[in-house]
């Protein structure tokens, strides 16, 4: 998924996926925080954090140094941008958690679209930087899914943590059988993992927000 040798990128590997969830799920404790304080200035903070995202990649695309700092950075950026979102995204079309990710998906789908007919790639994660100027709107789209993803599981309609997290798990075990035994695209299979990671990860925040604040 990413280039041979070079520090551009983080390799895709457990350690990759390891970091990924560990920085959407500390975004996501944070956007929760901010969603429960600034739930009624919700424009002004997605602006700020909007703004810090853009800094992140300002900054990874000004330096050659600490190119996998500024990386996790930027991915840490996202997920709290993408709670924040989601939870604004609900608020405002009032049609529940649910509704939401169902507007969120044809946005990601259009993303891809676009992406593919620009690069010939569906979000490549390479250090070219036409690649890195698709890949992290992707990103972000996809972690704001698996928010809301999130925030309906933990609803009280929703089917809670018991019943997602193994879906979760045979999900992730499912697409690496694929990966395994089949000649299923990588890019789709590295998407459908990140959104199963975000999701995981955006319950991990949302559990760990619970237990930080005993809320």
């Amino acid at each position: 998924m990413s280039s041979e040798g070079t520090d551009a990128v983080p390799d895709v590997t457990i350690a990759f996926w390891r970091n990924r969830v560990l920085a959407a799920a500390g975004g996501g404790i944070l956007g929760e925080a901010l969603n429960r304080i600034y739930l009624h200035r919700s424009g002004r903070v997605i602006v700020a954090l909007l703004l810090c995202f853009s800094g992140a990649l300002v900054l990874r695309a000004a330096t050659r140094q600490f190119r996998r700092a500024t990386f996790w950075s930027a991915m840490f950026a996202a997920g709290v941008l993408s709670a924040v979102l989601a939870r604004t995204i609900d608020e405002a079309l009032g049609l529940g958690d649910a509704a939401a990710s169902l507007q969120i998906v044809p946005l990601l789908v259009i993303s891809f679209v676009i992406c593919y007919r620009k690069t010939g790639a569906f979000g490549a994660l390479t250090d070219r930087p036409v690649d890195e100027l698709f890949f992290w709107p992707i990103a972000a789209i996809a972690q704001t899914l698996a928010s809301a993803l999130a925030d309906w599981t933990v609803d009280p309609g929703g089917p809670g943590y018991g019943r997602a997290l193994p879906v979760i798990a045979f999900g992730l075990l499912t697409t690496i059988a694929l990966a395994l035994f089949t000649r299923v695209p990588r890019a789709a299979l590295f998407w459908i993992v990140f959104l199963l990671t975000g999701l995981g990860a955006a319950l991990g925040g949302a559990y760990g927000y619970q237990i930080l604040c005993g809320d």
